[in-house]
């Protein structure tokens, strides 16, 4: 993976097989592959803040 927005809010974990990324009050992160692919598969885990959430976006492209 390459972290292309907020490093400080992303982490690279187990060899490069998992990854990490985090939302504060200001901003978020961003990741791309190193590489190009035809079809892949990703698994996501998702906490949201406690309390009211609504407004909090999530997206995948």
């Amino acid at each position: 993976f390459d972290i292309t927005w907020g490093n400080d809010r992303a982490k690279i974990l187990e060899n490069g097989e998992k990854l990490q990324l985090s939302l504060d009050h200001t901003s978020s992160s961003r990741f791309q592959s190193k590489q190009e692919y035809m079809f892949s598969t990703i698994e996501m885990q998702i906490k949201l803040v406690l309390g009211n959430s609504a407004g909090t976006v999530t997206a995948y492209y």
